[in-house]
């Protein structure tokens, strides 16, 4: 069983545009932060995060229900900016 997973694990990385997950650098990543539903709210088209934090939100997804995760990370520029899960 463990060969045919391997197997197919290694053709899956063989599609066209795909190849194997790359680690992260810790120096090469952008720090982020991840919220659950209780540490959040969404008003005004705005994230609101504790100690009085209001960020605009960048959907990752159109969303049918509230979010119950978002992450929070600086951008290149070093703003933040928000994306849901």
């Amino acid at each position: 069983m463990l060969r045919t997973y391997a197997a197919a694990l290694e053709a899956s990385f063989r599609a066209k545009g795909r190849g194997r997950p790359k680690l992260k650098r810790r120096k090469d990543s952008l720090p982020s932060l991840e919220y659950t539903v209780n540490g959040f709210s969404v008003r005004d088209g705005r994230l609101c995060l504790p100690k009085g934090i209001s960020i605009p939100v960048v959907w990752s997804r159109e969303l049918p229900p509230a979010p119950r995760s978002v992450r929070v990370y600086r951008d290149n520029l070093g703003t933040g900016t928000a994306r849901s899960s």
